[in-house]
């Protein structure tokens, strides 16, 4: 499954511009052979701005439909069978680096004298 997270990372860098790939997790929640024996895919895509979330979506769910149609179509020829990808996507609350360090630090001032 490395291969297919790399061409669904591929494909966000394709179909959006600028930092907003960078912003963006990766996480494979599942994957399962179908009973016509397609390979279902899902993953679970963060970010950690609401603006984020809604370019990513998209109007109507089209740039998330767009880059999971892409993926089937270059994950259907790796593993040779017909491929559908899930994206789901989340808003973190938590900047993490794609390690799982965080990237936010909260700073706490006390009162003073």
């Amino acid at each position: 499954l490395k291969k297919a997270h790399e061409i669904i990372r591929e494909k966000i860098f394709t179909y959006l511009n600028q930092e907003i790939p960078y912003q963006i997790t990766q996480e494979t929640v599942g994957w399962r052979i179908q009973a016509d024996n397609s390979l279902c895919i899902e993953q679970r895509l963060s970010c950690a701005r609401k603006s984020q979330k809604a370019i990513l979506i998209g109007r109507s769910g089209e740039v998330l439909r767009t880059i999971a149609m892409a993926s089937e179509r270059d994950l259907a020829k790796v593993f040779q069978r017909k491929v559908q990808v899930q994206l789901r996507v989340a808003r973190r609350l938590h900047a993490f680096d794609q390690d799982g360090t965080i990237r936010v630090l909260i700073i706490i001032k006390t009162p003073t004298d």
